[in-house]
Parts: C-alpha cells; sequence; structure tokens
C-alpha cells in the first residue's frame, strides 16, 4: 500500500486537484498518458492501479470473485468492493470503454 500523508487537504484544493489531473489525462494522448503515469506513478501505485483495473475487466468478463481474487493477489473482499462499484451506474458509465477492452482479449491472464 502506498504511503498517504497523514496532512489532510482542504477539500477545495483537493477536487480542484483531481479536477486538473483528469484534464490532464483525458486531454493527453494515448503515449502521452504512458508518460505521465510512468513519471508520476511508483512501481508500488503502478501495481495497484492495474489490479484494480484488472479486477474491474475480469468482473466485467464474468469471472468469478474467488478466481479474480487467485489470479491477482488481492483479497475476496476486495474483488467484492470492486463488484459492488462496478454494479453502481455511474461507474459502468464510466467504464464503457472496458467492453472494447475485453472483446480485444487484452486480458491474456485468465
Amino acid at each position: 500500500m502506498p504511503h498517504i500523508s497523514k496532512k489532510k487537504l482542504d477539500t477545495q484544493i483537493t477536487n480542484e486537484l483531481r479536477k486538473h489531473l483528469y484534464t490532464l489525462v483525458r486531454n493527453s494522448g494515448s503515449q502521452t498518458r504512458v508518460l505521465i503515469f510512468e513519471e508520476l506513478l511508483t512501481k508500488t501505485e503502478t501495481i495497484m492501479l492495474a489490479k484494480r483495473i484488472g479486477a474491474l475487466l475480469l468482473l466485467k468478463k464474468g469471472l468469478s470473485l474467488y478466481k479474480i481474487s487467485r489470479l491477482l493477489g488481492v483479497s475476496p473482499s476486495t474483488v467484492e468492493r470492486f463488484k459492488l462499484a462496478w454494479n453502481r451506474v455511474n461507474i459502468k458509465i464510466r467504464l464503457i470503454g472496458f467492453g472494447k477492452i475485453v472483446k480485444r482479449g487484452h486480458l491474456m491472464f485468465c
């Protein structure tokens, strides 16, 4: 788990930072996005993010919580948390593009 500072940011500042991050990622080309992630994220953060995305992709593909847990090396409760999130309408709308990834066979480990 990555280290998180104990110093709390003001909610308004947090929201502004999040908005700028999303804008940067959204408005960058795919090669630039890769460079941004390589530059900004530690190895641990990259693995953590990849596992989260992997859990969502595998849920969309229909794998069981147990199988996803074993494949990704995460607890079943973590996968369950993502399953609950996946079932919320908001996240489904944001992740529509995942269907294209699953159809193209980018999940080589399952």
